[in-house]
């Protein structure tokens, strides 16, 4: 006799796993304090030679393209140890926190906030907006969202092992996930003024709480992703497939628990409907994109395109995004045929990939792919060599310090 869906959510609850029912956040972190303070240790030790090495930058040729840079000594604030984390998109989440959403001079023809999601700069402002207005500054809103950034970096990484963990079984592979994850060539992004921690956080939540049958809550964090970044929507590719693989694919017991994913949707229409009240145009947010020359193109346009720019040895750090590209699709596309226990995450993390190449840019790509956590877990469960392992993560870091260095010295990186 089959068991009711209260039954099912009760069982796997009531596991030991990780973040079961017995053993919420905050008991398994006690269970596991000498693993997670392990965890923090590895995240906030590379903060710490991520700012060393930023620090011997200044003694490196700082590019002559942005001279007012030079001259002023700082992009967004004289004080070093915030300005060195703020580049470029920083400059958008900045004037959305400072001063909300504009359409700028012309919409579609020149860049505009409006092509940016709100979520990340509004709490910025939740942050900072009830201090007194003596205090208030860039680099108030700069610190608000760095702590924010950072916050949810280390939050990740102890999520990541513990989903990592409840889903293979092995610890050996959630610890290499996370390290892997930590050495990616544009992690020190975790670490910016940029939406990639909160984004990869509120992933996590929605995987987490999927897996334990809390789909109301899966849907509120998943709408959530959905408010940081244009393609966050896909995150919920998880709990649908999730949801239903549960139900044997029977739409017969589909029940009513899925309606509560429609709050993405909804989320996004709301945030639409606020640029509408600027602008009068529902569609503001696909005008602004068309300033970035944003279109789309078909998967096959997509392979050609990443293909073709890997045989160009003229800009380097393009032919970097492009293979990071090629190698996170075809590891997530293979993962689907491979890795049938873990499918959900391999579908998902290749509609997020197909998302990205379907903009038509390949530009930062190798910053987009730092939150496809699934890649990372099928490269920790396919590489049992641990010497080679080591030696892949050695050569990653080794890649991110000096893509740093150039990020620091003003060079357009990620």
């Amino acid at each position: 006799m089959s068991m009711t869906e209260e039954e099912m959510t009760e069982e796997r609850c009531d596991s030991t796993t990780p973040y079961g029912g017995r053993g919420r956040y905050i008991a398994w972190a006690k269970d596991h304090g000498r693993t997670v303070r392990r965890l923090l240790t590895l995240a906030l030790g590379s903060r710490l030679l991520l700012i060393l090495a930023g620090w011997i930058a200044n003694y490196y040729p700082k590019n002559p393209t942005y001279q007012r840079y030079i001259d002023q000594g700082f992009q967004f604030t004289p004080r070093w140890l915030i300005d060195m984390w703020c580049r470029w998109d920083s400059s958008w989440y900045l004037s959305i926190a400072g001063g909300g959403y504009s359409a700028g001079e012309s919409l579609g023809n020149a860049y505009s906030n409006m092509a940016f999601f709100p979520l990340y700069p509004d709490l910025v402002r939740l942050l900072t907006v009830w201090l007194p207005s003596s205090v208030q500054s860039p680099a108030l809103l700069l610190t608000a969202g760095l702590a924010i950034s950072n916050l949810c970096f280390f939050a990740s990484i102890v999520l990541l092992y513990a989903l990592t963990l409840r889903l293979t079984g092995e610890e050996a592979v959630a610890g290499r996930t996370a390290l892997l994850t930590v050495c990616l060539p544009a992690a020190y992004i975790f670490s910016a003024f940029y939406t990639e921690s909160l984004f990869f956080f509120l992933s996590l939540c929605v995987c987490v709480a999927a897996e334990r049958d809390r789909w109301a809550l899966s849907a509120v964090f998943a709408a959530l992703a959905a408010l940081t970044r244009a393609n966050g929507f896909v995150i919920v590719l998880v709990p649908a497939w999730i949801y239903m693989s549960r139900r044997e694919w029977d739409f017969r017991r589909l029940g009513w628990r899925w309606t509560w994913f429609l709050l993405v949707p909804l989320a996004i229409a709301a945030h639409f409907f606020t640029l509408y009240l600027k602008t009068g145009n529902f569609f503001a947010f696909f005008m602004a994109q068309k300033a970035w020359a944003r279109g789309t193109v078909s998967p096959i346009g997509i392979l050609r395109e990443s293909i073709d720019a890997l045989r160009d040895p003229s800009p380097q750090l393009a032919i970097l995004d492009r293979a990071a590209f090629l190698a996170y699709l075809t590891i997530s596309a293979w993962a689907i045929w491979r890795e049938k226990t873990l499918r959900a995450y391999a579908v998902y993390a290749t509609g997020l990939m197909l998302a990205y190449g379907a903009s038509g840019l390949m530009y930062s790509m190798t910053r987009y792919t730092l939150v496809v956590f699934p890649a990372a877990i099928f490269a920790s469960l396919r590489i049992r060599n641990e010497e080679a392992f080591r030696w892949l993560c050695a050569a990653l870091a080794v890649i991110q310090t000096l893509l740093w260095i150039g990020w620091t010295n003003y060079y357009w990186i990620c």
